[in-house]
């Protein structure tokens, strides 16, 4: 049985099944957010000229798969979407235009749309979808001419990312677009540069839906994890000496280590984080658990340090 269990998971893993799951808070937030920016773009479209016809809402779907599922992925940004959009209907509707409306047509109307989307840094696949609206919606696609690419294209597109937007707002781990989420810091982690990152990603010479956040975020976490507490000690805990968690963004926090009253007690200030300047105290085993490395101010920021010797 564990043998065709292990052929099984093989095949999933050759298929690109993903092995990690979200949590139901995260499905849940996916599915009622696209749920209400659906219905901005249904509620839009209705109003646009031509809104009696939803082919449209195929690619809006599709895109809002992509914005709420993978909120942070290179394909779901505001600039992918909204470019990727407006750049294929333009060139779907430049096709059905001056060449015609069949299915050679389309077969050029999705290549160029790749072509122009890679050489624009706008990829976003539902787009291609889009195009072929433009070419294979109908008579009452097409004779819309141009204004197609305002009503409903643009406009539906501009109701998806602001309604993204809004409903991202509240979550810190989904803000949208992703370079709203992350609060960065230029030391940590403290072997691996942001241009280092940046350099990898250019190396690939292949696109990858993945941006330099997240990366650096898989990284510290797997480096928490890999490193545990980092081998500190009761001992180790001196006052004055500085103390972090490892967390990403608006969770990263920096301890400072006080007198305290107990021996197994552990007084320390809040130095860097939401609560910055507070004083708090815990066990020195809980204060253990919470410790992923210690840290020292270097100028303006924090470096890692690797003992506390």
């Amino acid at each position: 049985m564990l043998p065709d269990r292990n052929r099984l998971a093989s095949l999933m893993r050759w298929l690109g099944a993903n092995s990690h799951s979200v949590s139901a808070k995260e499905q849940a937030i996916a599915t009622l957010g696209s749920l209400v920016a659906m219905a901005a773009v249904l509620t839009v479209s209705y109003a646009m000229p031509g809104g009696d016809n939803l082919l449209i809402l195929a690619s809006s779907g599709a895109s809002a798969v992509l914005i709420f599922v993978v909120p942070h992925g290179r394909l779901s940004q505001p600039w992918p979407v909204l470019m990727g959009h407006i750049l294929c209907a333009v060139i779907g509707v430049s096709c059905a235009k001056w060449i015609g409306t069949g299915p050679i047509t389309a077969i050029l109307t999705v290549s160029l749309c790749i072509l122009a989307m890679s050489l624009t840094r706008s990829i976003h696949p539902p787009a291609g979808a889009t195009a072929l609206t433009a070419v294979l919606g109908g008579t009452a696609i097409t004779d819309l001419g141009y204004s197609f690419v305002a009503a409903p294209v643009a406009v539906n597109m501009l109701a998806l990312v602001g309604a993204a937007f809004l409903i991202n707002l509240p979550f810190r781990g989904r803000r949208y677009p992703a370079a709203f989420q992350w609060q960065r810091r230029a030391a940590l982690p403290p072997n691996v540069a942001r241009s280092d990152v940046r350099f990898a990603l250019s190396e690939m010479n292949t696109f990858m839906d993945i941006n330099e956040d997240d990366l650096m975020r898989i990284y510290e976490l797997a480096r928490r994890h890999a490193d545990g507490s980092g081998g500190i000690t009761p001992t180790d805990l001196q006052i004055g000496c500085f103390f972090s968690n490892g967390e990403f963004g608006n969770a990263w926090e920096v301890r400072e280590i006080l007198p305290a009253a107990g021996h197994d007690q552990v007084r320390y200030r809040i130095s860097v984080g939401p609560l910055g300047g507070e004083i708090g105290e815990s066990t020195v085993s809980q204060f253990i658990d919470w410790v992923a490395y210690p840290v020292t101010k270097d100028a303006d920021s924090w470096k890692r340090m690797t003992s506390t010797n």
